[in-house]
């Protein structure tokens, strides 16, 4: 087991592959980063299932005494679909869409899932929040009007940041499902190959939220009439 943790070694929370330095040194060393996490998912199918966490602190509850009082906020970021009515959401960014990618040699060797259902029967990088709950990938059946489902996948691999997800993905681990603009990069140069690109439609992208109930502070104010400034 010690050589297995050994090669996830350098797959830490800051993930900042080349920062401060020239990209194709970046693109090295993700390359060498990337290689070693395929060394360490080889050592892994033997060796049953491993769970590697970025220690990222994340605040996980989002409700107005969570913000305030608890967590000392005034506002958060997160995806309007998930908060509480209560909230009062700020758009702050363009519509974002999920992606499930693995490496070519992967998809190959196992054949690419032409459903959802399908990634049940594959491996698949999952992904754990910090409250301990593991996170449902979620479809919408192409087609007006249909219903959006989602899935727990399992896997040989669980992390707790997309970007381990996505170097996982790299070396081979498994399918992941991540942001599509950070997988966009890798799926250019073949490092990557997509499905189900169509049970993935675009979703409202990340807002600002803060409780409605509460008393906004002069800071807060700004930034949201400056955030809607630019919308």
């Amino acid at each position: 087991m010690k050589q297995i943790l050994g090669k996830f070694a350098g797959f830490g929370g800051s993930g900042a592959a080349g920062k401060g330095s020239d990209a194709g040194a970046g693109d090295f060393a993700q390359a060498k980063r990337a290689h070693q996490f395929g060394e360490g998912v080889d050592l892994l199918r033997g060796a049953g299932h491993l769970e590697h966490k970025a220690f990222q602190r994340a605040v996980d509850h989002v409700g107005a005494e969570n913000l305030g009082q608890t967590e000392g906020f005034d506002a958060g970021v997160r995806f309007p679909q998930a908060l509480p009515q209560d909230m009062v959401a700020v758009p702050i960014g363009p519509p974002q869409r999920f992606a499930v990618v693995a490496a070519p040699t992967l998809a190959t060797a196992l054949g690419a899932p032409e459903t959802p259902h399908d990634l049940l029967q594959r491996p698949c990088v999952r992904q754990r929040f910090p409250s301990g709950a593991l996170y449902r990938w979620q479809f919408v059946p192409p087609g007006e009007g249909a219903q959006a489902f989602d899935l727990v996948v399992e896997g040989p691999l669980t992390v707790d940041d997309q970007r381990l997800a996505l170097r996982a993905a790299l070396g081979g681990a498994g399918w992941a499902y991540v942001y599509e603009a950070m997988a966009q990069p890798h799926l250019r140069a073949g490092h990557l190959v997509q499905a189900l690109a169509d049970w993935c439609p675009a979703e409202p992208g990340f807002a600002l939220y803060y409780p409605g109930r509460n008393q906004v502070s002069p800071a807060l104010r700004a930034l949201i009439g400056w955030l809607r400034g630019q919308a």
